[in-house]
């Protein structure tokens, strides 16, 4: 990720502030699975490219105070890729954090789907 990065580090501004970040993981799918979505933990996923990222798209990981991680196939046309998005949150500006977590960034294959937790 950091060699992929720093090829293209002059188009990269190093963000600053809190952050809200979207990570998609397209995978390619194996020849001998029937599973729908792909193995491993997108908590290990996420880990891995946002630690990557240390230093050349933020100072530091902890600055993201919202992350939403993604993971699937891609299409068997498709090369497989990761998709990153991060903005600038201020941290006084709590409404904004909330609805763009609840929104999600918009990707294209991303379903929407509310979960309402009951007492």
């Amino acid at each position: 990720m950091q060699e992929l990065v720093a090829k293209n580090r002059g188009s990269f501004k190093k963000l600053e502030g809190p952050l809200v970040v979207s990570v998609y993981c397209c995978i390619s799918k194996p020849k001998t699975t029937e599973r729908e979505y792909p193995r491993g933990d997108v908590d290990n996923y996420a880990k891995a490219v946002l630690d990557s990222l240390n230093g050349i798209l933020w100072d530091d990981d902890d600055q993201i105070v919202s992350l939403l991680v993604y993971k699937e196939y891609v299409d068997k046309d498709e090369q497989p890729h990761i998709y990153i998005e991060a903005m600038n949150v201020k941290s006084s500006d709590k409404r904004k954090v909330r609805k763009l977590c609840s929104q999600g960034t918009g990707h294209k294959r991303r379903q929407p789907v509310r979960v309402r937790r009951r007492s």
